[in-house]
């Protein structure tokens, strides 16, 4: 899957929903917008997406592929959303939580999406020292948001395992 053309696919996508929005009662542009959001997954892309659903990790390199890729288009959020949620039910390789340690410190450098949220939650499962340095190395930054999402991921690993802390605590009484 690794040669896929996920933001060549997303952009033919994006340009078949702008078409559809110009035209929404032209039969022929809905029929392209469907076949483009359809091309913009690689083969196979739902079954690998059921699987991790599921909590099978035989979906994982296909979600972290898409994650890092980040394909923008009508409802990839929703999916990424999806994915960084399902990712924290699996067991995850060394080499794997680094490849999601960048996807996270990219999305809190360049941009805060629907999504964020779940990546923050995704955070707390990662949450490696490495993660957690970089993190605060962005609260200097001067990019003002950049250090918002950097607070805001960092906050989300620490309610976790303060509230973590917590119910350890409870069970001993």
């Amino acid at each position: 899957m690794s040669k896929f053309a996920w933001s060549e696919r997303a952009k033919n996508a994006e340009e078949a929903r702008r078409a559809v929005n110009a035209s929404p009662r032209a039969p022929e542009l809905l029929k392209r917008f469907s076949n483009a959001i359809d091309a913009a997954y690689p083969p196979g892309f739902w079954e690998h997406y059921d699987r991790l659903k599921n909590g099978d990790a035989r979906g994982v390199e296909m979600a972290i592929e898409f994650l890092e890729a980040d394909p923008w288009f009508f409802r990839s959020g929703y999916i990424k959303a999806n994915l960084a949620r399902f990712l924290k039910h699996v067991r995850l390789s060394n080499h794997q939580v680094r490849r999601l340690e960048k996807v996270l410190l990219k999305i809190v450098d360049e941009r805060n999406t629907q999504e964020f949220r779940n990546y923050c939650r995704l955070a707390c499962i990662i949450a490696t020292p490495a993660l957690i340095e970089a993190l605060k190395e962005r609260l200097t930054d001067e990019s003002l948001p950049r250090r918002l999402r950097a607070t805001w991921m960092l906050s989300t690993i620490e309610q976790t395992r303060m509230s973590q802390k917590s119910c350890r605590l409870s069970e001993n009484y």
